[in-house]
């Protein structure tokens, strides 16, 4: 893929996950604590599946890290 498409393909795939954001903004969605002062929600968790999901379909060997997930071995092969 050429970098532009791919930059193109990244960037529909960030609108797709802000979209996803803001259909909670202003609603009572699930939240709670991960540890003193670590916030977290149930939209950043599935913001994090779709971004996951998508990214990982357009670059199956890229590595993946993010805020809502765990590190490994593997991505950093």
């Amino acid at each position: 893929m050429a970098d532009s498409g791919l930059a193109d393909a990244v960037a529909v795939i960030a609108q797709e996950a802000g979209a996803l954001a803001l259909r909670h903004w202003r609603t009572d969605f699930h939240r709670w604590e991960k540890g003193p002062n670590d916030p977290v929600s149930q939209v950043d968790l599935d913001v994090n599946m779709l971004l996951h999901a998508r990214l990982r379909a357009l670059l199956p060997d890229a590595g993946w890290l993010s805020e809502e997930t765990a590190d490994n071995a593997d991505r950093l092969a």
